[in-house]
């Protein structure tokens, strides 16, 4: 760039040296404020951007990830309390509702007749 500047035109070359001072004013401003972030997370060397509490992180298995796995606990609870219900069969379901309809039937005939007690005690 210096070799080049014999063919600019003085406001040119006071342009570049402008430029090239603002450069090194960012440059430095830049610094400062990663050496200010390094202080505020905690960090004595330049070299890592990570706060003190996920510091631990780099030096944990990977294999032990259990992040997206929060059922586990939950399904250990149910098995211990029983509530974990096996699947039903065909004809459990069938069983279950024929049960279910003849209760309905026998709900259905109590009704009719307080229905018709209801209406001679109206009489």
């Amino acid at each position: 760039a210096k070799a080049s500047t014999m063919d600019l035109t003085d406001g040119q070359r006071k342009q570049i040296e402008s430029l090239e001072s603002r450069e090194q004013s960012l440059l430095q401003n830049v610094e400062e404020l990663e050496r200010n972030l390094r202080d505020k997370l905690g960090h004595d060397d330049g070299n890592e951007l990570l706060p003190k509490r996920h510091r631990s992180l780099r030096d944990e298995d990977d294999d032990a990830d259990n992040f997206f796995d929060r059922t586990c606990s939950k399904r250990a609870k149910m098995d211990e309390e029983g509530s974990h219900e096996d699947a039903e069969t065909e004809d459990s379901l069938v069983a279950r509702c024929k049960a279910l309809f003849v209760r309905l039937e026998t709900q259905k005939l109590r009704l009719g007749k307080a229905k018709s007690k209801a209406d001679r005690i109206k009489q």
